[in-house]
């Protein structure tokens, strides 16, 4: 962006100093005033749809936000020992819900001869309950594959034979203990392994499955090797389980909740991973579907390169979400990376933060990789709210993004330079953009942002640019800074129908608050759209670059615009009055303007402005109440274009060929 000290260009103000010295008017009467100009366009901004859950997770609450109808899961509790907060419940509960009063768990498998252990036994027993074998290695050691254990700690032995059961009394009494230096327990190729009812700790837990594993209302209380259950090609089945504090492996500082590499799978129902070290759940060439996720509090592990993200998809992962939490992470909320494919259903994200001496901290993050988001929340991410990199893809619909947080003047709802669809989004309380475009496409469809913080310059509702295709429809951008809709740039273009820009302010290095601005080589086609109570201008086309380049190919094409409500900038009572600015549309410095049925009123200065070889062509549409019609700018300009069927109405003059202050480029992109 050019540097606040000059925020109008140098050229720009000296040619303006002599034009005014100079001024010299000469006016001409445009057609006769008639009565009762329609004014009234851009209705389709009140058609905007917002964000709408149809239907609530059990146990989540309805919050109206500003016309969204949002689903939030209660607030997250402090929860100890066996206990846990499962998406869905307000308060802790245990974690085995199935715990009986007896010496062993009295819910079994019907299909199964259960023999019994328990580690206060005198040894040398026969597994019967009256006798029960003292040690897990003892019961294997007999033959036996299904165990119930009673209250106490166990360990088992590597010789961990397939359909091995291990069934506790209950996940709180009942502790499977890692030996030093080993993990609890290792599921080897082709085997298959239960737990049920039970806790790993102990110096370290983490299941490393090969085979298959399933886990049925554990808890994973530690960690060693750097996860809490880490699958190598195997396959997890979990229902009810929580892993807290997997410890940092020694060496290299990582302590995954749930890490799954080379082909693995996992079907997960109301897990619920805490304090991880690096990434709460990493998918890598593997498959993860959940029902009832919840991941929070994991931390940045620098030297690992792990920042501390929610969940992670990467590589020819395929990541299913439905109903999950990722709260208080670093770096990411939700990552699909390097060819990954998420879906994501009923999600809150919220309260990411940036990884120490990095700029980061998204919410959702898709780079190289495809994402497919129904009923999205994030709230409070740092730097961007979503984040689609180069390469990416993401369908969503239903979206929320609310209160991102500042990183380097920084803090969008959306920032893209992938492919990006959008349905029923709405963006607000953000820092410089709503949604920043820097290539790629963006299609939305029922938009709404409201409230950007200025930034670097700018808050406004979209910036469009690095050649970037733009299409909104039905949208409503509103409480903004400097400029509500921008497009720059050779190949950039947007297309915005149906929607309204509203009430857009100034910031402290430039005194302008525009509706919508193309500039250097951009496009734009708008139809139906309403910009009201804006400052200095309404729209304006510019196609210089700051180094005086004229740069062909700068237009919009526009058609039923309505502008009203254009304030003059704050110095024209304190100094600059000749430079106070207050135009509806401006085509300047080789820029281009068809406006057809386009309806400016009240313009402080001009209604309608060309200027230094640009070209601005009026069909119907009318100029009311404004100092100036038409500022028509340029020696032997053909006033046809302008006057011929537009309509002039309480205009103080319709048409001024002299020189009156012309607007410069806002900030650049």
């Amino acid at each position: 962006m050019r540097p606040p000290s000059d925020p109008r260009g140098s050229a720009w103000r000296t040619w303006c100093s002599a034009a005014l010295l100079t001024l010299s008017i000469s006016a001409c009467d445009g057609p006769a005033a008639t009565d009762d100009a329609g004014v009234d366009a851009g209705t389709g901004a009140l058609a905007v749809t917002p964000p709408s859950w149809a239907e609530c997770p059990l146990g989540w609450a309805r919050e109206a936000v500003e016309g969204a109808a949002i689903c939030t899961p209660a607030a997250r509790v402090s929860c100890e020992g066996a206990t846990f907060q499962p998406l869905g419940a307000s308060a802790c509960e245990p974690v085995d819900d199935r715990c009986g009063a007896g010496r062993f768990r009295e819910l079994r498998d019907e299909a199964r001869s259960y023999v019994f252990v328990d580690a206060s036994a005198e040894a040398g027993g026969d597994g019967s309950e009256a006798s029960p074998f003292q040690s897990v290695d003892a019961a294997i050691a007999s033959g036996a594959l299904s165990l119930l254990l009673a209250e106490g700690d166990y360990t088992i032995g590597s010789n961990v034979p397939d359909g091995l059961e291990l069934r506790g009394v209950c996940a709180d009494r009942t502790h499977l203990v890692a030996p030093a230096g080993r993990l609890a327990i290792l599921v080897a190729a082709g085997r298959t392994v239960a737990l049920v009812g039970l806790s790993v700790t102990g110096t370290g837990i983490g299941p490393a499955a090969r085979g298959i594993l399933v886990l049925d209302r554990v808890v994973l209380d530690a960690g060693l090797d750097g996860w809490g259950a880490g699958l190598n090609g195997g396959t997890l089945v979990a229902d009810r389980v929580l892993v807290r504090a997997p410890h940092p492996s020694p060496g290299s500082a990582v302590g995954l909740g749930l890490s799954m590499i080379a082909g693995s799978s996992a079907v997960v129902s109301d897990l619920v991973v805490e304090d991880a070290h690096g990434v709460g759940i990493q998918v890598e060439d593997s498959s993860f579907e959940g029902d009832r996720v919840v991941v929070v509090r994991t931390r940045a592990e620098v030297e690992s390169g792990l920042h501390g993200g929610g969940i992670s998809a990467a590589g020819t992962a395929t990541l299913t979400l439905r109903d999950a939490l990722v709260s208080d992470v670093v770096d990411f909320g939700i990552v699909a990376q390097a060819g990954a494919s998420a879906t994501l259903e009923r999600v809150v994200i919220e309260d990411v933060v940036s990884a120490p001496a990095e700029t980061s901290g998204r919410g959702l993050e898709v780079w190289n990789s495809t994402a497919n988001v129904g009923h999205l929340v994030i709230q409070r991410a740092t730097a961007a709210g979503i984040h689609v990199r180069e390469g990416g893809e993401l369908h969503a619909s239903d979206v929320l993004v609310r209160g991102t947080q500042r990183l380097a003047d920084f803090g969008a709802g959306v920032l893209s330079e992938g492919s990006v669809e959008l349905d029923r989004t709405l963006v607000l309380d953000s820092i410089f953009g709503g949604l920043v475009v820097g290539g790629g496409t963006l299609t939305a469809r029922d938009l709404g942002v409201r409230r950007v913080e200025a930034a670097a310059h700018w808050g406004g509702g979209l910036a469009c640019s690095n050649g970037g295709r733009c299409t909104l429809s039905r949208f409503s951008l509103e409480d903004l800074h400097t400029i509500g809709l921008v497009a720059v740039g050779a190949g950039t273009h947007l297309e915005a129908t149906d929607g309204a820009v509203r009430r857009v302010g100034v910031e402290e290095h430039y005194d302008i608050g525009r509706g919508i601005e193309v500039d250097v080589g951009a496009t734009a086609t708008l139809r139906a759209i309403e910009i009201s109570d804006v400052v200095e201008s309404g729209v304006v086309a510019f196609g210089l670059e700051e180094d005086g380049t004229y740069v062909e190919g700068t237009r919009i094409d526009m058609t039923d615009v309505t502008i009203s409500g254009i304030a003059e900038r704050a110095c024209a009572s304190s100094g600059c009055a000749a430079e106070a600015g207050g135009t509806g549309v401006s085509a300047l410095a080789s820029a281009s303007i068809s406006a057809t049925n386009v309806h400016v009123r009240g313009a402080p200065l001009c209604g309608v402005q060309v200027f230094d070889l640009a070209s601005l062509d009026l069909t119907g549409g009318t100029i009311e109440g404004s100092a100036i019609g038409a500022c028509v700018q340029i020696e032997g300009y053909d006033l046809a274009r302008i006057v011929g069927t537009a309509r002039f109405v309480d205009n103080e003059r319709n048409v001024e060929t002299a020189s009156v202050y012309v607007p410069a480029r806002g900030p650049s992109f």
